[in-house]
């Protein structure tokens, strides 16, 4: 979604994504309209540490 909220178009951001396929490819009714003025893109390594998650990354390794 990142870069459809910046730029206004459905593209994927490169890279694999623990998250992948979600919300790639459409824009959701509930988003249609939605007053969103800003997208951050963060790597799954950055988020899983941010939400504490260290035992996921050991698990599945996406630290590289």
């Amino acid at each position: 979604m990142y870069n459809y909220i910046k730029h206004g178009k459905l593209e994927r951001t490169p890279g694999d994504s623990i998250t992948e396929g979600i919300g790639q490819g459409r824009v959701t009714q509930n988003l249609k309209d939605a007053p969103i003025d800003d997208a951050l893109a963060i790597k799954d390594v950055d988020a899983v540490e941010w939400v504490g998650g260290g035992s996921l990354l050991m698990e599945f390794d996406f630290r590289s």
